[in-house]
């Protein structure tokens, strides 16, 4: 081989390979970002996390020990004493399209929705917004359901 074929291979293999290292770079600072933000809603509240998980439009996390929840999404940061709470339900909003025998179902927004024990307002924590995410709705239901399961737990 010569000179030339081993530079024109080398930067064919750096062009296929670079895309990759850059979207598993993003992909660590999305989760090391997330981490973070949970982390420091943690310490403020003076507790741990236990539990977590990230996700490109939201970050969920809990403190069993504590019974505290915290949740990011966009701008909005929560953090949730479990003794105010009495029910965790999923909220699921969604709609049948297609003619008649042959529909399938749109989903606009997946959440999970914290009943309070007194008169005040429940709280609604969404994992998926078609208003806002920008992408179709992936495995955000699974995860609301396991959310759920581990939040009712621990009330």
């Amino acid at each position: 081989m010569d000179t030339s074929t081993l530079i024109i291979a080398s930067v064919i293999i750096v062009l296929c390979a670079l895309p990759v290292f850059l979207l598993n770079q993003s992909h660590r600072n999305r989760i090391r970002k997330g981490k973070e933000t949970l982390s420091k809603l943690a310490t403020a509240a003076n507790t741990t996390i236990g539990e977590y998980h990230i996700e490109q439009c939201f970050n969920i996390a809990i403190d069993t020990q504590k019974k505290q929840l915290f949740f990011t999404r966009l701008n909005q940061e929560y953090t949730i004493a479990f003794k105010d709470i009495k029910k965790c339900t999923i909220l699921l909003q969604d709609y049948q399209v297609g003619p008649k025998g042959n529909t399938y179902t749109v989903v606009d927004r997946i959440a999970l929705a914290l009943q309070p024990k007194q008169g005040t307002a429940g709280i609604e924590l969404d994992f998926y917004n078609v208003e806002c995410d920008k992408r179709a709705v992936a495995d955000e239901q699974r995860l609301a359901e396991q959310w759920q399961k581990r939040i009712n737990a621990c009330l």
